[in-house]
C-alpha cells in the first residue's frame, strides 16, 4: 500500500486512483518502456494494468490505469530530503567520485602539493575519495592516500593535497542553491563541501 505523510492511503474507486482512510493493495514492476528501463511502474495487485496519467501530464490530471509500458506509466522514487555519503572510519573505507552539479567536473588530484582540479570521471584512486570523521568535521582523502587542504585564503585559496590532514577539517550542509536542491526533479542528493568556517560549492557524491 501506498501511505501519504497525511495519513491517506492511495485506493481505487470507479476506475481512478483515490486517497481514502483505507487502501488497496498495490504491487511494483519494472518498466517495460524503452525510455524508462530505470523505472517502475505501480499496478493494483490482481491487475496487469499500471497507474497512468490520464488526459496528459500536466498538474490536476487524474489518475487511471492503462495497458503497462505506456508513456505516461513510469515512475522514479525521488528522496524529499538530502541523503548523506557513508563517512569512513581507520577500520572502515566507502569512496566516491565527488561531481560538481555546476558543470559535471569531478574532483581530481593532481599530486602531492598540486591544485586539485575538475576532470572528466575515471576510475583512478586520484578521484576516488572517503570522507573520514562526521558530517560537521571530516577529512576528505583519496584512494592514493593523499588528504585535501585548503592553501592560501580569499580569492587566492586553493584545494591541494598532502599526506596530512586539513588543520581545520571539512563539513557537509544541504545546499542553498534552489536547482540542486533534494526535490522531485532532482533525483540525487546534494551537497554544499565547505572547509569549516568557509564555503564552497555544490557537489554530489557517487559511488
Amino acid at each position: 500500500m501506498l501511505l501519504s505523510k497525511k495519513g491517506n492511503y492511495v485506493n481505487f474507486n470507479s476506475s481512478n486512483f483515490t486517497t481514502s482512510a483505507t487502501g488497496v493493495a498495490l504491487k511494483m514492476v519494472e518498466s517495460t518502456n524503452a525510455a524508462a528501463s530505470d523505472c517502475w511502474e505501480i499496478q493494483r495487485k490482481t491487475s496487469s494494468q499500471s497507474m497512468n496519467q490520464w488526459g496528459g501530464t500536466s498538474a490536476g490530471v487524474n489518475l487511471g490505469e492503462w495497458t503497462a509500458g505506456d508513456n505516461n506509466n513510469p515512475v522514479r522514487f525521488v528522496a524529499t530530503e538530502a541523503k548523506l555519503p557513508v563517512f569512513s572510519s581507520e577500520t572502515s573505507s566507502t569512496f566516491y567520485f565527488v561531481k560538481f552539479c555546476q558543470g559535471g567536473g569531478y574532483l581530481a588530484d593532481q599530486g602531492a602539493g598540486q591544485s586539485v582540479q575538475i576532470a572528466a570521471a575515471d576510475p583512478i584512486p586520484a578521484q576516488k575519495w572517503k570522507l573520514v570523521g562526521t558530517q560537521s568535521n571530516f577529512q576528505l582523502v583519496n584512494e592514493a592516500g593523499l588528504y585535501a587542504y585548503v592553501d592560501g585564503t580569499g580569492n587566492a585559496a586553493r584545494i591541494k593535497t598532502r599526506t596530512t590532514p586539513d588543520a581545520n577539517g571539512f563539513s557537509l550542509v544541504t545546499t542553498g542553491v534552489a536547482a540542486f536542491s533534494p526535490q522531485l526533479g532532482n533525483p540525487r542528493q546534494r551537497y554544499q563541501w565547505q572547509q569549516r568556517f568557509s564555503t564552497n560549492g555544490a557537489v554530489r557524491t557517487g559511488k
